[in-house]
C-alpha cells in the first residue's frame, strides 16, 4: 500500500483524502476529522442548546451526538435560498454488543458482535481487526465521551478449513449468528490456581476488563478505572491503512469509502465555493443511512428542516416556503463502477469507470432523488464547465441501494439530485475508488455551489 509524497503533486486532494480515511476509524472519528478541517478553515462552532446570533458572511458548524455534522456559510446579504451538499459518515461494520460481549469458547476468548448495515461480510473473515469508537465514562460527577481506538490487531473471524466445510454448498454463505463471533485471546480458564485466577480477565456487565482498560489507555485516560465506563459505541475495523494501489498508483484502496468519500468531497467542495451574496451554503454529514436514516441524527428526520428554521429564524412562513422553492440539494453517495468481469450485473446502457468522473444517479423507482429537472441542472453545470459526468441507472432486475437524497427531498420539498463517486467492491472491508475521482467530484460540487442559482430557471 502506497502513500507516496508525489501523490500530492499528482492530485491536490487525494493524499488528504487518504489521510482522512486513516483518521476516520469510526463515524465519531470521521466527524472529529471533519470538525478539525472546518475549524482550520475558520468555521465557528455552534451548540444546539445555545441561542444563536448569526452574522452575515460568517462560517459556522455544529455536531449532534458526535456522529453527524452541519456546516454552513451565511451570505453577505439577505438569505433567499440555500444550496446544500449532503452525505453520510457511517458504513457497514461489525459492532460490539453492549449487552454481554465477552464469551469463552473452547479455551478462547470471543467477542459477541452484531452486523450494522448490509456488508459483504465474507470479506471480513481472516482479516486482522481492531476496535474503535467511543466510551461514555463517569468523570468528575458528570458523563464524558472519549474517542478511542485500540490501534493494533486484536480480533479475527477465523474461517473453517476447506477440509471441514465440504457440506457447505456455498463456502461464502456464512451464518451471521454463529460464524461471526470474534476471537481475541486465550481464555485462561484452565488455570485454577490462585495466581491463574488473578490473571484471568474479569467480566463486568458482560464486558471484558482488559479490553476496556486498553481503550481507556489508548485515550490517555489512565486516571479512569474500568468501573467508570458506563457504556460504549464500538466498531471493529480493518487495521490495514488506506493507500494507493495500481501500477501508476491510480486507485485508492481502503475501508469505509462508502460513504466517507461522499462526506469528504462534499465538505471540500463546500469549503472551496465562493462566498454568496444571497445563498446559505450548507454541508451536512448524517448518520444511520446504512440502516434507514430514521434517527435524530439521520436524514429521514426533521434534522435538516430544524437547522434551516434556526438559520432563518426571523422569516415568515411565506418567506420560508419561497426560500425552499429557490433551493437545491446534492446528495452525494458512492455509485457502482462497472465490474470488469461481471458486467452482466449492470444495465447494458451503463459504462461507469473509475477515474472518469462523478456519477449522476437516476432511478425511476425513486431510489434516488434525481428528476429530469434536477438532472438537467447538474448536466448543464457540468457541461458548461467541462467537468466529466457519468450516468448510471440500475438494471431492471436489480433494485440497487438507496441514499439520503429522496428522504431529504421529501422532508424539505427541495429540488434534489443524487450523485456519487464510482466504486468497486461496495460494502467490502476494502473498497476501491479512483485517485482522479476525488478532485473531479470536489470540482463538480464546488461548481454547483457557485453556479446553481444562475443556471436554475426551472419551474
Amino acid at each position: 500500500m502506497n502513500t507516496i509524497p508525489e501523490l500530492r503533486q499528482m492530485d491536490p486532494h487525494a493524499q488528504d483524502y487518504i489521510d482522512f480515511l486513516n483518521e476516520s476509524h469510526s463515524p465519531y472519528h470521521a466527524i472529529a476529522a471533519m470538525q478539525q478541517r472546518l475549524e482550520a478553515d475558520g468555521f465557528c462552532r455552534l451548540k444546539e442548546r445555545d441561542a444563536w446570533s448569526l452574522e452575515a458572511g460568517k462560517k459556522y458548524y455544529l455536531t449532534r451526538d458526535g456522529n453527524s455534522l452541519f456546516a454552513f456559510k451565511m451570505p453577505a446579504g439577505k438569505p433567499t435560498r440555500f444550496v446544500m451538499a449532503g452525505a453520510h459518515s457511517e458504513s457497514p461494520v461489525w459492532r460490539l454488543k453492549s449487552t454481554a460481549h465477552a464469551l469463552n469458547k473452547k479455551g478462547l476468548r470471543m467477542c459477541a458482535v452484531e452486523p450494522y448495515g448490509g456488508g459483504l461480510w465474507q470479506t471480513w473473515v481472516d482479516r486482522d481487526l481492531t476496535m474503535s469508537g467511543r466510551l461514555m465514562v463517569k468523570s468528575n460527577d458528570s458523563i464524558e465521551t472519549l474517542l478511542v481506538d485500540a490501534g493494533r490487531p486484536i480480533f479475527r473471524f477465523p474461517s473453517i478449513a476447506i477440509h471441514l466445510a465440504k457440506e457447505r454448498k456455498d463456502p461464502l454463505n456464512f451464518d451471521l449468528a454463529n460464524d461471526f463471533i470474534a476471537l481475541f485471546g486465550d481464555s485462561d480458564d484452565s488455570d485454577e490456581s490462585e495466581e491463574g485466577k488473578k490473571k484471568a480477565p474479569k467480566i463486568r456487565n458482560g464486558w471484558d476488563d482488559k479490553l476496556m482498560r486498553l481503550l481507556l489507555d489508548s485515550a490517555g485516560r489512565t486516571d479512569l478505572a474500568v468501573d467508570d465506563v458506563l457504556d460504549f459505541d464500538l466498531d471493529l475495523r480493518d487495521v490495514t491503512p488506506a493507500g494507493t494501489i495500481g501500477f501508476n498508483n491510480e486507485f485508492i484502496a481502503g475501508q469505509r469509502q462508502d460513504n466517507l468519500h461522499g462526506s469528504y468531497t462534499s465538505m471540500r467542495g463546500f469549503m472551496s465555493a465562493q462566498p454568496s451574496s444571497d445563498a446559505v451554503q450548507i454541508f451536512a454529514s448524517f448518520n444511520h443511512e446504512e440502516v434507514g436514516s430514521r434517527s435524530n441524527t439521520g436524514a429521514n428526520s426533521v434534522y435538516t428542516a430544524s437547522i434551516l428554521r434556526r438559520v432563518l429564524n426571523t422569516v415568515s412562513e411565506d418567506e420560508y416556503q419561497r426560500f425552499i422553492a429557490s433551493s437545491f440539494i446534492v446528495s452525494n453517495d458512492m455509485s457502482h463502477s462497472v465490474h470488469p468481469t461481471l458486467s452482466d450485473r449492470h444495465d447494458s446502457t451503463v459504462d461507469v469507470k473509475l477515474n472518469k468522473g462523478c456519477v449522476l444517479k437516476i432511478s425511476g423507482r425513486q431510489a434516488y432523488a434525481s428528476s429530469g429537472s434536477s438532472s438537467a441542472l447538474l448536466r448543464f453545470i457540468a457541461e458548461s464547465n467541462k467537468i466529466p459526468l457519468q450516468i448510471v441507472s440500475n438494471k431492471n432486475t436489480v433494485r440497487g441501494g438507496g441514499t439520503i437524497g429522496s428522504m431529504v427531498a421529501a422532508l424539505t420539498g427541495c429540488l434534489t439530485v443524487d450523485i456519487g463517486g464510482p466504486l468497486l467492491g461496495m460494502h467490502s472491508i476494502r473498497e476501491l475508488c479512483g485517485v482522479k475521482d476525488v478532485s473531479l467530484t470536489i470540482s463538480l460540487i464546488q461548481t454547483v455551489f457557485d453556479q446553481a442559482q444562475t443556471r436554475m430557471a426551472l419551474e
